[in-house]
């Protein structure tokens, strides 16, 4: 186990300059996910109506 930790944190350190990117992608999917959720739900409500 704790060659696992060790090994597991060199591999935080190698990410660690990623890590900006990877938040900033992940805002980046949300936005698009929740923008095509709302564009879903006024085609939803427009075959309801």
């Amino acid at each position: 186990m704790p060659s696992d930790g060790a090994a597991l944190v060199g591999h935080i350190h190698k990410l660690l300059p990623e890590i900006p990117h990877i938040f900033q992608f992940r805002e980046n999917v949300e936005k698009a996910l929740i923008s095509s959720y709302k564009m879903v739900q006024e085609i939803d409500s427009w075959d309801t109506a």
